[in-house]
Parts: structure tokens; sequence; C-alpha cells
């Protein structure tokens, strides 16, 4: 009985720690995903500044989006965050040059 205990004991923390490891890797997919949609942004109203193609107003609104995008990334709020990074770089793309 008590190996049966043990082997239990044993099963159980193989499954915690692997649910752990899930979670930590699937974090740091999000994390990466942000960061690229992120460096995408950035990019992109760079190059609308650069060809005056949107008015300056618009491309503060894109920087402050983009604010709250980060924001929601540190607080591991992904989806919202890719949500709003998706919705920045249409608007950025839809006034392209």
């Amino acid at each position: 009985m008590r190996k049966l205990h043990h082997f239990t004991v044993a099963a159980a923390c193989s499954v915690i720690a692997s649910i752990s490891i899930v979670h930590a890797s699937e974090g740091n997919v999000s994390a990466q995903a942000c960061a690229a949609r992120d460096l995408k942004v950035v990019t992109l109203i760079e190059q609308r500044g650069e060809a005056h193609s949107l008015p300056a107003e618009e491309l503060a609104d894109a920087f402050f989006k983009t604010m709250d995008a980060r924001r929601a990334c540190n607080d591991g709020r992904f989806e919202e965050a890719l949500a709003i990074y998706s919705r920045v770089i249409a608007r950025l793309n839809a006034a392209a040059p």
C-alpha cells in the first residue's frame, strides 16, 4: 500500500509540474507574439509619420493604443493585447501611402 501511495504522489507531482511548464511556455509564446506585434506597430507608426499619410492626432492615438496593448501584455492579458495591436495595425495599414 505504501508503494502505491508514493507512486500516486509522484504521479501527481509530475502532472502538476508539466501543467506549470505548459502554462509558462504558453505565456512565453504570447509574450513573443506581443513583442512581434509591438514592433510591427512601431514600424508602421514611423512609416506613416515619415510619409505624412496620417494626421499627427491619429498617429498619437495609435501610439497611446499601443501603450494600452503593452500594459495588457505586461498584465498577462495577451488576447486583449493582441486584439488591440490588430486594430491598430489595421488602421495604420488602411492609411498606407
